[in-house]
């Protein structure tokens, strides 16, 4: 018997991916892999049909940690990870809402930045992140 109707609803944050997470091996005990990717599957249900796909949110990309399956419409694996993407997300919003207020006095050091640098950096909390992180801050937490 199928529980894929129970598990419908998409992905959209991290404590989405921890609880799929947690049911994610009942819900591929009526499944059978269908495809091969990059630390993805594909998998089918043999019950109702539906098609899942199978990522390692928390694997660093090695194959370890417990999978997560989300549905798709589409027989084909997507080219880019969900989980992984929700997960730098979460993390990204973490890190930037630890690096505290903007208290100055001195202004930050990017060019053309009139914000005050947050404590034991020079630059404002922005800026911060895009030097340490390596990429701009996506919509998830900017202040």
């Amino acid at each position: 018997m199928c529980v894929c109707q129970q598990h419908l609803s998409p992905l959209r944050t991290l404590d989405d991916v921890h609880a799929r997470c947690t049911v994610t091996e009942n819900i591929l005990k009526s499944c059978t892999i269908i495809e091969r990717g990059n630390w993805t599957l594909l998998e089918q249900c043999e019950a109702c049909g539906r098609f899942w796909v199978v990522e390692y949110p928390f694997g660093e990309r090695h194959g370890d940690g417990p999978p997560c399956a989300y549905h798709t419409d589409r027989r084909e694996l997507p080219s880019q990870y969900l989980t992984a993407d929700i997960r730098q997300r979460a993390e990204d919003a973490a890190f930037f809402n630890n690096l505290g207020a903007e208290v100055g006095p001195e202004k930050c050091r990017a060019y053309a930045c009139v914000r005050l640098r947050v404590r034991n950096s020079v630059f404002c909390a922005l800026h911060h992140f895009e030097s340490v992180k390596g990429h701009p801050l996506a919509a998830a937490g900017g202040r």
